[in-house]
Order: C-alpha cells, then structure tokens, then sequence
C-alpha cells in the first residue's frame, strides 16, 4: 500500500465587515436594528477595528480590552447574557417590567448572576496589566511584547526600558506582526520611541499597572447613574421604534 503525500492549507476565517458584524449580531440575538448603526460606530470610535477596504480589523487595543473582560468580567460579556439583557430590554420598553428594579439588579446582581459591584471589586483586587504577547527574540531571550499605551500600542522587549521600546503603526494589524517583523527597524515607526515619547514612557511606567483598571472601577462605581441613563435612553428608543412601527403599520 502506498501513501500519496498531499498538501493542504487552512485559510483562516474571513474578517467582519460591517453587514457580516450585523449578521452575526442577529444571529446571537445581540441588539436590534436600531442600535447596530450605533455599536459598529462605538467600536470604531473607540479604536477597537479599523477599516481596510471593507473589513473591519481589530486593533491591538481591542485585544487587550477582551483580554481584560474575558479575564474578570467573562459572565457579563458572555453572548448569552448578552442576549438575555435584550429581551429584558424588550420588556422593559413594553411596559413589562420595571426599569430601576432591572438596574438595581444588574449592578447588586441576584442568584443567577453576579453584580457589576462585585465584579469591578474583584477586579480591582486581581486584575493584572493586559499585554499581548508576540514571541521571544531569539538573540536576547527576552519576551517580546504589546502593551497599550497614551499614545497608542507600542512594542516592549522584556522589561522595557530605553531602547527597548518602539511605537506601532496604527494601521498593524495584530495577524500581522510577528517577532521577526517586531525586531525589524523598517516595521515600526523609527527604532525607538520620540524623546517626548521617552517621558512620557517614564510616567507611563509608574502608572501602568493602575490605569487600565482604574478606568473600569471608576465606570463601575459610577454605574448607577451611568447604567440607569443607558437604560432609560435605550428604552426611549425602543419606545419611539415601536411608536413609529405602529405608525407606519396603521398607515
């Protein structure tokens, strides 16, 4: 019996644009037509994707911030708790169910889910810095690094310090960096970072640790408010959506 050797290649799935997000969105019961508009331009806005012809990439930033609530907030930005908060959305817009009582829930949480208080508390505790691993360098044996600073990602060879740091890009693509590539002077942006950049850096490293998280805690103390504006906005407009359906159904 003899064998035939023959090649095959994996391609790896196609990028998001913005109908195939919205396709997907719908298919996990995640939004409502009303708001996609809104969530693909929050997620460009906030620099998590950036477009290259139709497809929507991700940036290094939105691999450190799913990181980060994949690591400490998993249940509360799982689809399906997703999913399940629009239908109570729904409900809400229809009169079903009181909004403060779904707030109130949501943020001191009940027995089937954690609350967002206890969440952001745990988080703050234990949460470390998210950084993107690309590699180690073969010459120094140092681990080759993304972290996300003020002024966007940028490389770090093994604990960073001068010349050992290098901005990226913006327009990098994560899929696309390798060590090789991250150890090449031509794929950055100078071989190393601006003096004013250095400074900064310098603060950069002091504060690192706390920032990211800082942000999160702050957002979740502030939920209350935040939340209940967020809800009573999207309720708003599920309302005025279906006043308008109505409308134009009589019409």
């Amino acid at each position: 019996m003899a064998l035939e050797p023959k090649r095959h290649e994996t391609s790896p799935p196609a990028r998001y644009t913005e109908a195939s997000l919205i396709k997907e969105l719908e298919r996990l019961g995640i939004g409502r037509p009303s708001t996609y508009a809104a969530t693909i331009g929050t997620i460009e806005r906030r620099g998590y994707v950036f477009r290259q012809g139709k497809a929507l990439v991700p940036s290094f930033t939105a691999f450190a911030v799913t990181h980060l609530l994949r690591g400490h907030f998993g249940d509360l930005v799982d689809v399906a708790f997703t999913a399940e908060m629009e239908e109570d959305l729904d409900e809400i817009s229809r009169g079903e169910r009181e909004w403060l009582d779904f707030i109130r829930q949501f943020y001191r949480g009940d027995r089937h889910h954690r609350g967002l208080e206890d969440a952001v508390k745990q988080a703050e505790a234990n949460a470390d810095y998210p950084l993107i691993d690309i590699g180690v360098d073969a010459d120094s044996s140092d681990p080759v690094r993304v972290r996300i600073g003020r002024y966007g990602p940028f490389l770090q060879l093994g604990e960073g310090g001068p010349g050992k740091t290098a901005s990226l890009p913006p327009s990098l693509a994560p899929a696309d960096l390798s060590v090789e590539k991250a150890m090449t002077p031509d794929s950055r942006e100078g071989r190393g970072p601006a003096p004013a950049r250095r400074r900064s850096a310098k603060r950069h490293e002091r504060l690192r640790d706390s920032r990211p998280l800082r942000r999160v805690c702050a957002a979740g103390r502030n939920a209350g408010q935040g939340i209940e504006g967020q809800a009573e906005a999207r309720v708003a407009h599920r309302r005025h959506d279906g006043i308008d359906g109505h409308a134009r159904t009589r019409r």
